[in-house]
């Protein structure tokens, strides 16, 4: 099915926890120049399949979320470069630093910052979120250091609201044990929620229901997005190797079997896997890390 079009803008967006707020030229430093980290890799779909796109020329960048506004993309996620240790040590102020790209190519880009009011722990997990009311930014916050997938840490998933300036009204929409990676949709006002927990499924919740209920077992780092007025769920599939990024699709109250996403042959590493529409086509990003500590 081909994706409607949208104006050939776009951003990305990393989270950083920090006591003052980068400049655009750090943030540009950090993600734009870095030789020696892992690269995001783009692949595009014109209504036969995805076919790789080359590489952005984007550094230190995981926990990939995408998300499409009135014509124009952003793609949220974390930059070990700006904040060298995700887990070790949370400060209060939080901020998100906005890089923007008008390429339809998705190439070429430059760098903004954002603040996000948020009391107690910093936040992981960045996703962007079109709601009733705008924009919103939702993301985990654990309290002390360790992954809150792991050994069924207790987490809150966050929501805030953009003022124009900055994300302020934080509030609590779920707490649960060893969840990660939110990713949500809204049906008119009500919402619901995707989220990994424990490393190894993907549950859902929603504003009425906040029992998680399994949508796939042995998938992780689910994202969900619209294309022509219809939902569709992407994950990451580890279970034969590198990670592989697959889609579901709605079938009755339930979900299709996955189904893989990369064009055939295709076996690089590809984590962290997110969509989006963009100048006419369907966009797929996804993150071939590093290798190493």
């Amino acid at each position: 099915m081909r994706p409607r079009p949208v104006a050939a803008s776009a951003g990305l967006l990393l989270t950083l926890a920090c006591d003052s707020a980068p400049s655009d030229a750090q943030v540009a430093e950090a993600v734009l120049t870095a030789p020696d980290a892992g690269e995001v890799r783009t692949f595009r779909d014109e209504g036969s399949g995805f076919r790789a796109a080359g590489v952005a020329p984007i550094r230190a960048l995981t926990s990939l979320d995408a998300y499409e506004e009135d014509g124009s993309v952003f793609v949220a996620g974390l930059s070990h470069r700006l904040v060298p240790s995700l887990f070790a040590e949370y400060l209060p102020q939080l901020f998100v630093a906005v890089l923007e790209s008008a390429d339809p190519s998705l190439r070429s880009w430059s760098a903004h910052s954002w603040r996000v009011d948020a009391p107690g722990a910093a936040m992981i997990d960045p996703a962007l979120v079109l709601g009733p009311n705008g924009r919103e930014l939702w993301f985990v916050q654990v309290d002390g250091p360790g992954d809150p997938a792991q050994g069924g840490k207790a987490a809150r998933v966050m929501r805030t609201r953009w003022t124009g300036s900055r994300f302020a009204g934080a509030e609590v929409v779920f707490e649960g044990r060893g969840v990660v990676d939110p990713s949500a949709v809204y049906d008119g006002d009500a919402w619901r929620l995707f989220l990994t927990r424990n490393h190894r499924e993907i549950v859902e919740v929603t504003g009425t229901r906040k029992e998680p209920r399994i949508v796939a077992s042995g998938l992780s780092v689910p994202h969900i997005s619209r294309v022509d007025g219809g939902l569709r769920l992407t994950g990451q599939d580890t279970s034969r190797g590198p990670s592989t990024p697959v889609e579901l699709r709605p079938v009755g109250e339930g979900w299709s079997t996955p189904q893989a996403l990369l064009p055939p042959g295709d076996s690089e590493p590809c984590s962290s896997p997110s969509t989006t529409v963009h100048a006419g086509a369907r966009w797929l990003f996804c993150a071939k890390e590093r290798p190493g500590p």
